[in-house]
């Protein structure tokens, strides 16, 4: 275990120059930020300390060798609403597969919905209308090589339009998932949006070039938000007098492409297996941080579902909503 720990941390830095770069340097660096913004209520609530956690529909989205813990297959939807009335949506679809481990069709997407074309000659607007839309869907494959380690891989198409103008490209995530035995401890490594730059078709008139006003140029490739994150939780406490109570604490650490070093902290607390009350707080972000959430198991249906609220600093809060279902 230690060497499979001490390999992955050299593989990191090998793969990402930008490690040690102050946050300054580095801001902006990046598009397709929808890519990073978490999905599912649960993780929500518990700060987005989730990469060790991660246990149901919503691996795919945060550590893809947690498929391996979901039983059976499963079927799992989000929706967030982000602040200036952004809509969020994800969903997967995992499959058992057998001996070959589990399978996941997974989508996300992000609209902003319509705004005015504004010009400086018409800053109240021209009378047209145009759409921003974020897209991406892969398919993810994840199995338990032995009893306690478990890897995973997800590959997703990529694409951003932006009143007509279309990018798209390809990633790939992968993930590992450690179960340690001792106290539920898990630990959970990700690499998220590996793929190459991007950039959107078609050209533009560069007018602020004053020695060749009006020259026509082609967009500028743009680097996908790869972030790095070390997870781990476990059991602090379990309850078996009161039906199966428990209180589980987490931890994750990720390494953003385009800020500092954020730390994630969270624990869910669970009533008979039934209730579950949820609290984080992400430190190192630039806006909130705070966060909290519940949820409500329904074994009798194999269905679950959660709500959490985010901390946003001055731009208020976010609202997610998720379901889970297993089939």
């Amino acid at each position: 275990m230690k060497k499979f720990l001490v390999t992955i941390t050299i593989i990191l830095f090998l793969v990402n120059p930008g490690i040690g770069q102050e946050a300054d340097q580095k801001v902006g660096m990046t598009g397709a930020k929808f890519l990073a913004i978490p999905v599912g209520a649960r993780a929500v609530g518990m700060g987005e300390a989730y990469a060790g956690m991660v246990d149901d529909g919503s691996a795919i989205f945060w550590n893809v060798a947690g498929m391996t813990k979901i039983e059976g297959h499963g079927l799992y939807a989000a929706n967030t609403k982000w602040p200036a009335g952004i809509i969020f949506n994800a969903a997967a679809l995992t499959i058992d597969a057998g001996q070959m481990g589990k399978v996941a069709f997974n989508i996300r997407s992000m609209s902003l919905g319509e705004m005015r074309v504004r010009t400086a000659y018409a800053p109240d607007g021209t009378g047209e209308m145009f759409t921003v839309q974020s897209l991406a869907g892969g398919v993810g494959w994840a199995k338990r090589l032995t009893d306690q380690f478990s890897l995973g891989l997800n590959l997703k198409y990529i694409r951003e339009e932006y009143a007509g103008l279309i990018a798209d490209g390809w990633a790939i995530d992968v993930g590992s998932l450690y179960d340690t035995g001792w106290r539920g401890m898990k630990i959970g490594m990700s690499m998220t949006n590996f793929g190459s730059d991007i950039a959107f078709e078609g050209t533009y008139s560069q007018w602020y070039n004053l020695e060749e006003p009006g020259r026509t140029m082609d967009y500028d490739e743009y680097s996908l938000p790869l972030t790095f994150r070390f997870g781990i939780t476990m059991d602090l406490v379990q309850l078996s007098s009161m039906g199966g109570s428990s209180l589980v604490i987490a931890m994750d650490a990720i390494h953003p492409p385009d800020n500092r070093e954020i730390i994630n902290l969270g624990g869910e607390f669970t009533m008979m297996k039934m209730i579950a009350l949820r609290g984080g707080y992400r430190f190192g972000v630039d806006e909130g941080g705070l966060s909290f959430g519940f949820g409500l198991n329904l074994p009798f249906m194999n269905t679950s579902v959660d709500y959490s609220v985010g901390e946003f600093g001055r731009l208020g809060s976010t609202q997610h909503l998720s379901l889970g279902l297993v089939l």
